[in-house]
């Protein structure tokens, strides 16, 4: 699901407010210095408890896939605007290879 509106229109205090009741939901906050495939993926690993190391862009990836698959959670990026299309081509991908 993709929200976009104005700023200060409430969207990351909606995230949160979910967040707070339903649980399990990771959220990862960009910037324009985590826009690009890996800073992004650093950013998602670090969210989901991973310790930072050099990884590859596939390792990195694949750490992401096997951190998420079979887990009931949400994985919610806010400030997606800053994301590179490489970046959110990776997200759309993450999404149909966990389901």
């Amino acid at each position: 699901t993709v929200v976009g509106t104005g700023p200060g229109t409430g969207k990351t205090f909606t995230m949160d407010e979910y967040a707070d009741r339903a649980g399990s939901t990771v959220r990862v906050t960009m910037s324009p210095s985590s826009g690009n495939l890996m800073a992004m993926m650093q950013s998602v690993l670090a969210a989901l408890g991973v310790e930072q190391r050099r990884l590859s862009k596939a390792d990195a990836s694949a750490m992401v896939v096997a951190r998420i698959t079979g887990r009931r959670m949400l994985l919610v990026i806010d400030e997606g605007n800053w994301l590179t299309l490489e970046s959110i081509e990776q997200l759309r991908n993450w999404h149909d290879v966990t389901g």
